[in-house]
């Protein structure tokens, strides 16, 4: 998967999570752990999950990130933490007192 083809699988996953009102999500990047020149190299995915929460149209939604439990995948996926809808967007307009 692309750079792009995952950011937009990410923002597309948050608008339904927040369409459907759920507080918290499983999202898993991966490891993308790989073996080059001797060296260990992070996932790109991985790397640039965070920056892609914090752009201004995620950060209304979103109220944090957290690594996963062992189970849940780990180093290689995140907790998101999402906002609740405004209140006043929910409510119904015969439950606002009149005056």
């Amino acid at each position: 998967m692309t750079l792009a083809a995952a950011e937009r699988a990410v923002a597309n996953f948050l608008d339904a999570a927040v369409t459907q009102d759920l507080r918290i999500i499983l999202i898993v990047t991966g490891k993308g752990a790989r073996l080059e020149g001797g060296r260990v190299l992070g996932g790109r995915i991985r790397a640039e999950f965070v920056g892609w929460l914090n752009r201004a149209d995620n950060r209304s939604r979103v109220r944090g990130v957290r690594p996963a439990h062992p189970r849940h995948g780990g180093s290689g996926a995140f907790y998101v933490l999402l906002r609740r809808r405004s209140s006043a967007s929910s409510r119904s307009l015969r439950a606002t007192p009149q005056r």
